[in-house]
């Protein structure tokens, strides 16, 4: 099957769900206002907030099932997605959210330019000097400069590094015409079936994209933390909003 008619399947799934009355709620993201925000939030910071997580929201996509995957989540009698169907090829799609390393020979910083976690308080530094990307390595003259993209998602969707083998990502998937930029190569770095989290990594030493995505995470932290010490305090009518690709369609809040 070719992407276009992949595609064109996506938006079918989309007008057929069973669920699609819900559906009408999702507001395209660039059709997205600060007046279809509730009453008490409609605040700037917040809505450019959104905004600014929606920019690195990404649509997963994945076409073969791990034989790895159990019957039941855990400690439940509730089916697991696509039980008793490895090495089966199935295109299904889910969401990430993207954060960002730069390397420079070796030393990580984050987008605030800090070299540790604010949860491990493990430094970023790797032992190797030069962009670890398949490509780069066969260079005569390796990048020392290296960004690394850390895709955060579901287990139920990348299961595994068997299934992450077969994912690709798709960044800016805004409209249905946004030109097409996608992250395959991807690796699976951590899966934990409890919690339902999954980790992927991908490696880039191209410049624009990864400025453009450092500076992207830079603005989402920036923003983040003002909104949150501006509502910490609020205790009732809390807000919640999502951003996804439902049903691998275009991005949606």
């Amino acid at each position: 099957m070719s992407e276009g008619e992949q595609e064109s399947n996506l938006h079918k799934l989309y007008n057929n769900c069973v669920k699609n009355p819900g559906h009408t709620r999702f507001i395209p993201l660039n059709k997205l206002s600060i007046q279809h925000l509730p009453d008490d939030y409609q605040d700037n910071e917040l809505y450019e907030l959104i905004k600014a997580v929606a920019d690195l929201t990404v649509r997963v996509s994945v076409t073969l099932i791990s034989p790895h995957r159990p019957e039941f989540f855990p400690q439940s009698s509730v089916k697991y997605p696509f039980f008793n169907m490895g090495g089966n090829v199935n295109l299904r799609s889910g969401t990430g959210q993207l954060d960002v390393l730069i390397y420079e020979e070796g030393c990580g910083y984050n987008s605030l330019g800090r070299r540790h976690g604010a949860v491990t308080g493990n430094k970023y530094d790797v032992d190797y000097k030069t962009c670890p990307y398949q490509n780069c390595q066969h260079s005569s003259k390796p990048s020392t400069v290296w960004w690394e993209v850390t895709i955060h998602t579901a287990t139920h969707v990348v299961f595994d590094d068997i299934e992450g083998q077969h994912t690709s990502c798709r960044l800016f998937f805004d409209e249905r015409n946004s030109p097409k930029l996608i992250l395959d190569n991807v690796k699976v770095e951590f899966a934990h079936v409890e919690s339902d989290r999954c980790r992927m990594k991908y490696v880039t030493c191209d410049v624009v994209l990864g400025n453009k995505l450092s500076t992207m995470t830079e603005k989402r932290t920036a923003l983040w933390n003002k909104v949150y010490t501006k509502y910490m305090n609020k205790s009732n009518n809390r807000l919640t909003f999502i951003v996804s690709h439902p049903h691998g369609c275009i991005k949606q809040v």
